[in-house]
């Protein structure tokens, strides 16, 4: 059976706590977008952040059974990769080191990755506050607020999952990578055309985008599988950290998300064929897209369905829209929810 849906609980919670402080008509928590924009920066997590927290958070404390499961969990990944380097020492260079990079070039481009992704999450958000993007509307209600409130500070497995996820991203990237510039199947700028480019572009995007929902719904659909692995990313009921909440899950849901999207690239190239220009075209649109579905932004592209309140639906109601992009695999499945609580004008 599919995992129940949490929100209710929640919301009748904050609602009889709020009762019983006779708590008055919710005021917006600023006077402008200026002053919240300020806020949000005072106190996103910045690079002496990170760095304490390396120092301070070494392996968090474990406080209730769900993330002990979870820590067996990755024990257990850990196993395997040890056992992976002790039998197969040449499979497993090949497999963490794919462009078989000394140990200083290793680093660097750890350290480039980890930038590119951080400026491309910065990039999205400015450009989304430029725009004038409105706020979802269900986070400006009083439950919205309190939510928003309750779940601002990331706790110790937070970073201590962000940390870890940063390996095997590394390794989901080195990959891609030398899929995409090294594959003689992918070709370059001097064979493009219309149906390697925009339709393998579009082609990529909706099977990456079909691909997930797939594995999505197999976390949530056995609750062993969703506390081992997925539960920790519904923490946060109402996301709006962008790329922290991305990439804020079990790094081997991280690992088993590689191993579902890495063939759709293959597929793709057998069906319409592949280029440079259609392959990083297409990570950066799942990339940006999902640091759109974990902000604040009311985005909406009617022509291609996609809606970036979807995405919040399902971490209020957890087996419902499973997808990323444009959601029509939960359409044909019946579990798409459309989003609730937009004020329209």
């Amino acid at each position: 059976m599919c995992i129940t849906t949490t929100t209710t609980i929640v919301e009748a919670n904050i609602a009889q706590k709020a009762q019983a402080k006779e708590v008055p008509c919710q005021q917006p928590a600023y006077e402008s977008e200026d002053e919240e924009e300020e806020e949000r920066e005072e106190t996103s997590p910045n690079l002496e952040q990170w760095v304490l927290a390396w120092i301070k958070y070494g392996v968090p404390e474990i406080t209730n059974e769900e993330e002990r499961i979870q820590m067996y969990t990755l024990l257990l990944a850990l196993a395997g990769c040890v056992a992976m380097c002790i039998f197969t020492p040449e499979f497993a260079m090949w497999y963490f080191n794919p462009w078989n990079f000394n140990i200083f070039a290793w680093l660097g481009w750890f350290e480039l990755k980890q930038y590119a992704l951080n400026k491309t999450n910065t990039f999205t958000r400015w450009a989304m506050t430029q725009a004038g993007f409105k706020i979802l509307g269900y986070r400006e209600t009083e439950i919205g607020i309190e939510l928003r409130e309750e779940m601002e500070e990331l706790k110790p497995f937070d970073y201590f999952y962000l940390r870890v996820n940063a390996v095997p991203d590394m390794v989901y990237l080195s990959h891609l990578s030398r899929y995409i510039f090294v594959n003689e199947s992918v070709v370059g700028y001097s064979e493009w055309n219309l149906l390697n480019t925009v339709v393998s572009t579009a082609l990529l995007v909706i099977v990456i985008d079909t691909s997930y929902a797939f594995l999505h719904w197999v976390l949530h659909c056995n609750r062993l599988v969703y506390t081992a692995i997925h539960r920790h990313h519904h923490r946060f009921i109402i996301p709006e950290k962008n790329f922290i909440d991305v990439r804020n899950y079990h790094p081997l849901e991280l690992v088993l998300s590689s191993k579902v999207i890495f063939p759709s690239f293959y597929l793709c190239q057998a069906l319409v064929g592949a280029s440079h220009l259609s392959c990083v075209t297409a990570f950066l649109i799942t990339v940006v897209v999902n640091c759109i579905n974990h902000s604040e932004f009311d985005i909406r592209i009617p022509y291609i369905g996609f809606d970036s309140g979807d995405h919040e639906m399902h971490h209020r109601y957890p087996k419902n829209n499973m997808g990323m992009c444009c959601f029509w695999a939960d359409k044909l499945m019946g579990t798409y929810r459309p989003y609730v609580g937009r004020v329209e004008e």
